[in-house]
């Protein structure tokens, strides 16, 4: 109950003004997409590094890049099915690039995939209602209104993310079920991770029962720079929970693992941690709600620490107790007496005093004031201008080597320095136009911990610069005896930013979803490709290192030629019975060659390896439309059915082919029951019943025969899996009714019919209205009636339920005819 009150307040502070009711997650939060992946590798020749997978549960993962030596780059997918392509260098190492190759495999309609929209039963159970991916779990949810719940999705398996998740103008709720992860399928996608855009938006995480959920935004490459953040917000709103971390993001963007502009953040919980933005881990122009134990610590503008950065009139508001919090901010507009802290009016003074406690500021230069309990307000308070207790930087020992500073990739540059002492140092960036004596006051010592000795010379190589050019590059030295210098660099300037290397993009691109077998020793997939290029592949054990792959790069053996802006596809034969992983290598006319890497050992691929061929291979099994009728099954419809009021009766059918046992081979066939209809040809879906089930609930009772009609779809064997064809053919059968007396009519429903009487049903919201028009016309049976069955009140049947599992028909009825449309 603790938790819920903690929730319910911090949302009604917070989320409310974002369009996210207070139930949206206070609710859910009081009641309650495997992903690998590849390391940085280097080669031995030109070649281009990279590496990333996708791995949204049972589906197949995506590529994963990774660096060759020097400069080689190697795809290295991964697949949940087969996993998808890595990179990894080849040839001799250059500057890092990335790709991503994917895979894709639909899950089959509510297959356990990892991912599910949770819905509620009558009884208020959980119902998963499986996805294949995290985004299409979203595109089904609602547009949200002012007044509308966050529907909860949740994660069971590990996710990699190829792209950004979108959620405009909706409420998720994103809880993890056990020990789960988010991060990025490779290091080609830097964006954010997660876009929440509109009035009523919101976005939750949080774990079920002792869940623990980690959405990280690292690289495989740390020289890697993302360009979003892990959440961005713009009008809508973000509330994270305990057991959830947010980490690991390099990014250019204002705060790498929150950034929100016009909206707002709740934080009832949760950490985040080991995040580098150029403001810090969190950016936000609006009031942050916090409740609970919050952790925000450890986060960095390049190597200065800078956690929270509040923008505007921003500042946090309390709205109940703080329990073992660590937050620590700066503000934009910082100055003597500017608030920063408030409380919600029902917030204690005793709970608002030791909130206080757990803030602190980034900076050396201001401090918090105490707290004032009457107005639960705190402001900002300017230290004195004393002297530093690090000393000040001198100029007698540290020197630039002239024109060392360059560019060494889109996101980094280097410059030597000389020293004269033995010292230690480490770098940061500033704002362009910072002051010298602004610069200074921002040195920290505890930050130089990499040691120089005298004389020896060291290059700094700065990663991480910020996409826009407005930065300075600083440099902060200690020698042993205490004196310190700087050295800054102005990065900014034009004739420096010309020289700037363009974003490298990949030539080699794998074509999603298309990994495939072919037969039991040969797999499939096509590439496209921007420049000219000779390919080849091999074959490795499975988990072998990637270092080891990229050793085996070998040149001479890439002599399958392509031409540029063209698609090809590799046909790679022999695959080995054991576990492998199929490389796919390819060197362009001039440049970095790629390694891509394509796990063919995860279990949902190796299931739909075709079975090996044998010498005595059967011909095809196929079943005519003439054969249909006979060849299908049908039971529970054999005899006479008492249609008592409420009484439902359930049929079994089986399509012709349907029970054949494997091993298959290409050109199989089989039919695969669809739905059933008392119309021979039905039009609307009301009209077509998906379950084997039939009753009445007001029951019939004459003793009659009707007609119903069975319809199946043809399905054939491609060698490795069945496919859908558009062929559906109908049966038709019948079923009889048994006279009612006076007597039967009056019985009261008491469970699911079996064939003696008893049922249960009530013209249910799934109940299907059915009419026996065509037995009727027929006269089957005696009647004479050509309009409709008639029941006990002499209109058509009334609503006949018809829900069941999925089954057959029977042997021995009449084909209707053949037919090709849609479902």
């Amino acid at each position: 109950m603790r938790r819920k009150r903690l929730y319910a307040m911090i949302l009604a502070g917070a989320l409310a003004t974002g369009g996210v009711p207070v139930t949206a997650m206070a609710a859910d939060a009081a009641s309650e997409t495997a992903g690998e992946e590849t390391g940085d590798f280097g080669s031995s020749e030109d070649t281009d590094n990279s590496a990333a997978e996708e791995q949204p549960t049972e589906a197949p993962a995506e590529p994963t890049e990774a660096p060759t030596e020097p400069e080689q780059p190697t795809e290295a997918p991964a697949e949940e099915p087969a996993e998808e392509p890595t990179e990894a260098p080849a040839e001799q190492p250059a500057e890092e690039t990335t790709e991503t190759t994917e895979t894709e495999t639909v899950a089959e309609e509510n297959t356990a995939t990892g991912i599910a929209i949770i819905n509620k039963d009558a009884d208020g159970n959980d119902v998963p209602d499986y996805q294949p991916s995290l985004q299409a779990a979203i595109d089904k949810v609602e547009t949200a209104t002012a007044d509308s719940k966050a529907t909860v999705i949740e994660v069971s398996d590990q996710l990699a993310l190829l792209s950004t998740v979108t959620i405009e103008n909706k409420k998720v709720c994103i809880r993890a079920a056990g020990d789960v992860s988010i991060g990025r399928a490779d290091d080609s996608f830097k964006g954010d991770m997660f876009q929440v855009s509109g009035k009523n938006a919101s976005l939750q995480f949080e774990v079920k029962d002792n869940g623990k959920l980690t959405v990280s935004g690292a690289f495989t490459k740390t020289s890697i720079t993302a360009e979003g953040s892990i959440v961005k917000v713009t009008d809508g709103s973000f509330g994270l929970f305990p057991n959830v971390i947010l980490t690991g993001n390099n990014s250019s963007a204002k705060g790498a693992a929150i950034d929100c502009t016009s909206g707002q953040i709740a934080l009832a919980g949760g950490t985040i941690t080991g995040n580098t933005g150029a403001n810090g881990a969190v950016y936000s122009d609006s009031d942050i709600r916090v409740v609970g134990t919050v952790i925000v610590k450890d986060n960095k503008i390049a190597d200065v620490q800078a956690n929270v950065y509040l923008d505007k009139e921003a500042k946090f508001m309390i709205t109940d107790e703080l329990t073992g919090s660590e937050i620590s901010f700066t503000h934009a507009n910082a100055a003597d007496g500017r608030q920063v802290l408030g409380a919600l009016a029902e917030v204690e003074s005793s709970v608002f005093e030791s909130a206080v406690t757990q803030f602190g500021y980034d900076t050396d230069e201001y401090t918090l004031n105490a707290a004032d309990t009457t107005t639960k307000t705190v402001t900002l308070k300017k230290k004195a201008d004393t002297p530093d207790p690090d000393p000040e930087p001198t100029k007698d020992f540290l020197s630039y080597k002239s024109d060392t500073l360059k560019w060494t990739s889109h996101t980094a540059v280097s410059v030597e320095l000389s020293n004269t002492k033995d010292c230690k140092w480490y770098y940061t960036y500033v704002d362009s136009g910072t002051s010298e004596a602004k610069i200074k006051k921002m040195y920290e010592a505890k930050h130089t911990t990499t040691s120089v000795k005298a004389n020896k010379g060291f290059t700094v190589t700065a990663t991480n610069v910020p996409e826009k050019n407005n930065k300075w590059l600083v440099v902060f030295a200690t020698s042993t005896d205490g004196a310190t210098e700087m050295k800054y660099f102005k990065l900014d300037e034009d004739s420096f930013n010309k020289k700037r290397p363009p974003k490298e993009e990949p030539f080699l691109t794998y074509k999603r979803g298309t990994l495939k077998w072919t037969n039991h020793t040969t797999v499939s997939l096509d590439f496209s490709t921007t420049q000219d290029c000779k390919w080849y592949y091999f074959f490795v054990d499975a988990d072998t290192s990637v270092e080891t792959i990229q050793n085996m790069y070998d040149s001479s053996r890439a002599t399958n030629a392509v031409k540029a802006n063209t698609a090809f596809t590799v046909k790679a034969e022999n695959v080995p019975e054991a576990d492998s992983w199929l490389v796919v290598c390819a060197k362009p006319t001039t440049g970095k060659a790629k390694m891509s890497i394509f796990k063919l050992n995860t279990p949902s691929f190796k299931t739909k390896r075709p079975p090996a061929s044998n010498n005595n291979t059967r011909k095809a099994r196929t079943y005519s439309v003439s054969e249909l009728a006979s060849k299908s099954k049908i039971t529970g419809l054999e005899n006479p059915l008492k249609f008592t009021p409420g009484t439902f009766y359930e049929f079994s059918v089986t399509g012709a082919g349907q029970n054949d046992e494997p091993p298959y081979v290409s050109g199989d066939e089989r039919w695969i029951p669809m739905y059933w209809s008392m119309k021979e040809d039905p039009k609307q879906t009301e009209d077509k019943n998906t379950t084997f089930r039939i009753g009445s609930p007001k029951g019939i009772k004459d003793a009659k025969t009707y007609n119903i009609y069975v319809f199946f779809k043809k399905q054939i064997y491609n060698g490795s899996e069945w496919q859908d064809t558009d062929v559906i053919e109908s049966v038709k059968t019948q079923f009889s009714s048994q006279e009612l007396t006076d007597a039967d009519l009056t019985i009261t429903p008491t469970g699911d019919g079996d064939g003696t009487g008893g049922g249960s049903g009530s013209g249910s919201a799934t109940d299907a209205e059915l009419t026996a028009t065509e037995a009727a016309t027929e006269k089957a049976n005696g009647s004479s009636s050509k309009s409709a069955v008639s029941t006990m009140d002499e209109s058509p049947i009334g609503t006949m339920a018809t829900l069941a599992v999925l089954s057959l028909l029977a042997a021995g009825y009449i084909l209707i005819r053949k037919r090709k449309k849609d479902i």
